[in-house]
């Protein structure tokens, strides 16, 4: 840990940090000159590093004990965005770190000792990780001591290059698909169900989106004012359309692939097109109309018209199992997992959950269900015991067997007395 000054706790050591940052948050760094804000923006960034190794160790115990679980959490990286509010992305990078502490514990000391910053740090883990495992620590070691004497970037990468040359000379057949493992996409869904992604791919998948891409990229003609990366997300929005619909796909949970769209009548009518589907419908709706009236006039009923589609029943009393009607409303309702602690499963990952189960006579209805990913459904609830209840106000709450940790979503957990 380096030679760190002494607290009374860790408690106060963090909260001495916490009011040190907060005074330099206030400070009006306009009105201090070119060199005292240079000294700080220095400073600023060795904390990053400083803090980068704390959390490391910290989460690599807290890992290590399965903190998480008494929260209800099914991993760190879950715990880290429902109790800190970061997102998958930053919850990410900080596991990736907890792991470093194990396998490159030199690099994370030297982020405390050694002057080296974050993002150096991640670059040499990064690169040490593609060597065989009995050179890592000696590697780390080298790259430290070659970052610390004023060796940039491009300079290390060349280092490693050599490196990763000589290694697998002398062991041409260690680990032949240690490259395609370092590969991964993710996908986090942002404000209004945007999307930002970000991932390593390997040559032959690069060759291959890259490909599709510019096939389906090209400019429109001499109107197309769409920058190049607005038309590769066009090109991939048109690719992914052109795969659903060609019944290529697997099926998930035994049902089709297929996307739900909801958008108001008024961006519907925006769309190209818009008017001939309109037409369409009148048509169809007027001939229905007509026909009604044409039987009402023979049997000398007014009776009524339905014009929508077929009602679904919402509540059903007991039932053995979920019809697809209140299925799909429940769905269309929670749209993820609705564990009062905060998880975001996806619906397609998620099962109906009566909160009040079958055997005690819950109901099978819309508000007597919600949506529960498979760990918060199966473990956190029917193995682990706890309760969970879906509020009149939409919001769900949460206890666990002897009521100790109560929680309640949209709001912080609270603890009883």
């Amino acid at each position: 840990m380096g030679n760190a000054p002494a607290f009374a706790s860790v408690g106060e050591a963090m909260d001495m940090a916490l009011a040190a940052l907060g005074y330099l948050a206030a400070a009006d760094a306009a009105q201090l000159t070119a060199e005292t804000q240079a000294e700080c923006l220095r400073g600023l960034e060795r904390a990053d590093a400083i803090s980068a190794a704390a959390r490391a160790w910290f989460l690599a115990a807290f890992t290590l004990g399965k903190g998480y679980s008494a929260d209800a959490d099914y991993s760190v990286r879950a715990w880290l965005m429902h109790r800190t509010g970061i997102t998958r992305g930053a919850a990410a990078g900080h596991t990736a770190w907890a792991g470093r502490a194990g396998t490159h514990p030199r690099v994370v000391a030297a982020l405390v000792t050694d002057d080296l910053s974050e993002s150096y740090g991640r670059a040499i883990c990064r690169w040490t990780d593609k060597l065989p495992e009995k050179y890592r620590e000696e590697s780390d070691e080298l790259l430290v001591a070659a970052a610390a004497a004023g060796l940039g970037l491009a300079d290390l990468a060349a280092l490693v290059a050599e490196m990763y040359e000589r290694a697998r000379s002398e062991l041409p057949d260690e680990d032949p698909d240690r490259d395609f493992g370092d590969r991964g996409v993710r996908l986090e869904t942002t404000f209004q169900g945007a999307g930002v992604m970000t991932g390593d791919l390997t040559p032959e998948c690069a060759a291959l989106v890259a490909a599709v891409l510019d096939a389906l990229a090209a400019p429109a003609g001499a109107e197309d004012d769409r920058t190049r990366e607005q038309r590769y997300h066009d090109a991939l929005a048109e690719a992914m359309r052109r795969l659903a619909a060609s019944d290529l796909l697997p099926e998930r949970a035994g049902q089709p692939v297929r996307a739900w769209a909801h958008m108001s009548l008024a961006d519907l009518l925006r769309l190209e097109g818009s008017s001939a589907l309109q037409e369409e419908w009148t048509a169809q709706m007027r001939a229905a109309w007509a026909a009604h009236r044409a039987e009402a006039s023979q049997s000398g009923s007014e009776g009524g018209v339905r014009l929508g589609g077929p009602s679904l029943p919402l509540d059903i009393g007991y039932s053995e199992s979920v019809p697809a009607g209140i299925r799909n409303a429940v769905i269309l309702r929670d749209q993820h997992c609705r564990w009062a602690g905060r998880c975001d499963q996806p619906a397609a990952a998620c099962e109906v959950h009566h909160t009040k189960h079958k055997a005690n006579g819950g109901k099978t209805s819309a508000k007597d269900c919600v949506l529960l990913c498979t760990f918060h459904h199966q473990v956190v609830i029917h193995r682990w015991g706890w309760t969970l209840v879906l509020n009149p106000d939409g919001t769900t709450t949460a206890w666990n067997k002897d009521k100790t940790k109560i929680l309640h979503s949209h709001s912080p957990p609270v603890r009883p007395g």
